[in-house]
């Protein structure tokens, strides 16, 4: 399968999100309680690498590890939650673009956080209000039928995890 996105013209990228119900004094990661894994060379980075980068390090023991099981293999221990999602697969194939896959994985996240800490940590619809809001009007409908697919195969791989 073909790599698309900043690894294929790059190298490796990662993007941090923090989400708190109170003010965030620090912006740095650490103790996280989330990766989505979208490449085999990004998992070799946060996985194999002992570099102040490695993602996997600072994250912490039960957090969830999205993976798209169409281009990752992983061998992480069973302190992980691992989730495999063909999220490549169902963006350039279920809904035409790969270039979506990114949303697609933001709604296997969505369905993961539901279930890893008994809410989602950002609920469906903030989602699809925060698509309508940011994305260029032609592409709207795309990336909420992306996220809406994210969800969809987020429940099935977790009915399988």
């Amino acid at each position: 399968t073909a790599t698309y996105g900043a690894a294929m013209r790059s190298g490796v990228s990662h993007g941090d999100v923090v989400i708190s119900d109170g003010p965030i004094d620090f912006p740095k990661t650490t103790d996280l309680n989330a990766v989505i894994v979208q490449s085999q060379e990004a998992y070799e980075h946060m996985a194999l690498s002992s570099n102040q980068h490695d993602r996997l390090s600072a994250t912490r023991e039960g957090a969830v590890v999205i993976v798209d099981k169409d281009l990752v293999s992983w061998n992480l221990p069973e302190t992980y939650r691992v989730i495999p999602a063909p999220m490549a697969r169902v963006a350039a194939e279920g809904l035409g673009r790969r270039q979506v896959m990114n949303i697609v994985a933001l709604g296997v996240l969505q369905v993961a956080t539901g279930i890893h800490f008994g809410k989602p940590l950002i609920s469906e619809d903030a989602f699809l209000r925060a698509i309508a809001k940011s994305v260029p009007s032609r592409f709207v409908e795309l990336n909420k039928k992306a996220f809406l697919e994210g969800v969809k195969i987020g429940k099935e791989a977790l009915e399988r995890a």
